[in-house]
């Protein structure tokens, strides 16, 4: 006998006994309340109880905390477990509220009214891309994602940024250990302590995979060409900074980036396969002209 489907739990932020709350609880959803942003963040917060598969905030805020401030909070809190964050407005929302969102860890926006059964099936279906995003294979040496984790991360990230019309940024690293061969121990280990310190020096919203032996890329959602370009050069530092254990040299590396975005994800006619190839391009272009980052192809 097969063990019977978990009953998803959803936590709903409002300050008042909010009607989608109502309708997800008679469609089977079990529900968390929280009346006040410090309550919401308690409830993710708790080590003894399981993280909500879903939170969905009251856009008027609760009394307490703006909206898109909880949103960060409640980010932070479950960025781990992908957890789904919508936000109820009473109109749809403007491109720079689409942005605002984003960068705050908001997958999308709910716009009232709202039809119970349609909110029950958009909920199934992102708790159903939230599931083979959590699966993604991930690389054991670095535990960043493998190239299929990655891609099926990218994936999810420009689906949130065409539906905010944000900008979508893709960077690659490429740090190459010049003193040691790039399949021994001691390189693998650097490449390690490398991506430890990528992902130290990253966003919560950005995603991490190692794509080569020694090649890094990183999804970052809601950066412009701008904004990658500054990306490139504080993961650059970051994997400067790199240091041995004690009593270990300091590794010597070559370190290059490159880097792509689109300024608006609904309009742009690139898909995330082909923003990694054009990073990755503008890689080999910075490792060819001995530059620290190469900007995208014309």
């Amino acid at each position: 006998m097969g063990l019977a489907p978990r009953t998803p739990r959803v936590l709903v932020a409002s300050a008042r006994e909010h009607p989608v709350a109502v309708a997800l609880e008679e469609r089977g959803y079990m529900l968390l309340r929280a009346r006040t942003g410090a309550a919401a963040v308690a409830a993710v917060s708790n080590e003894r109880q399981a993280l909500p598969d879903t939170v969905i905030l009251d856009g008027a805020g609760v009394p307490d905390m703006e909206a898109l401030d909880l949103a960060r909070k409640l980010r932070q809190a479950v960025a781990q477990a992908l957890t789904p964050i919508f936000i109820i407005a009473p109109s749809p929302p403007t491109v720079p509220e689409h942005r605002a969102a984003l960068r705050a860890g908001v997958c999308e926006f709910l716009v009232e009214p709202l039809d119970g059964d349609e909110l029950a099936a958009k909920l199934a279906r992102r708790l159903l891309a939230r599931d083979a995003t959590a699966g993604a294979a991930v690389d054991p040496a670095t535990g960043l994602y493998d190239v299929q984790g990655l891609a099926r991360c990218a994936r999810d990230l420009t689906r949130r940024a065409f539906n905010h019309r944000a900008p979508l940024a893709c960077v690659v690293l490429a740090p190459e250990v010049t003193d040691a061969d790039p399949d021994d121990a001691a390189a693998t280990l650097v490449m390690a302590r490398v991506a430890k310190a990528l992902k130290a020096s990253g966003r919560q919203s950005d995603a991490f995979g190692r794509i080569g032996p020694n090649e890094f890329a990183i999804i970052a959602p809601g950066s412009d060409a701008q904004g990658a370009m500054t990306l490139a050069a504080r993961l650059l530092q970051a994997a400067e900074g790199v240091t041995g254990e004690p009593g270990d040299p300091a590794p010597r590396m070559r370190l290059h980036a490159g880097y792509d975005a689109v300024s608006n994800a609904r309009y742009a006619p690139l898909g995330p396969e082909d923003l990694l190839a054009r990073a990755v391009r503008a890689l080999r272009r910075a490792r060819a002209s001995g530059a620290s980052i190469g900007a995208p192809p014309d």
